[in-house]
């Protein structure tokens, strides 16, 4: 619950998506950018659960993901 006693409304894949593009456009430290990744990672992968069993937005949210999983192997975490 949010400190105002009402649950946290849950995020469209629209908004997350401009959340992670907002994310990804500052140039954070690398520290920084891992832990606000991991933040949003987390967040897209419950709203996604969420959309499974109550919306059509499942695929919104699993693109996003595979977006997401391709800048993180791209950008953070540099070649193997």
């Amino acid at each position: 619950m949010s400190p105002s006693n009402e649950p946290s409304r849950q995020r469209s894949a629209a908004e997350l998506r401009l959340a992670f593009k907002t994310m990804t456009a500052h140039r954070l430290p690398r520290v920084l950018a891992l832990e606000k990744f991991d933040s949003l990672w987390d967040e897209v992968n419950r709203a996604a659960a969420a959309a499974m069993l109550a919306t059509d937005a499942l695929p919104e949210y699993i693109a996003l993901l595979q977006e997401m999983r391709t800048w993180y192997k791209e950008v953070l975490k540099g070649p193997d």
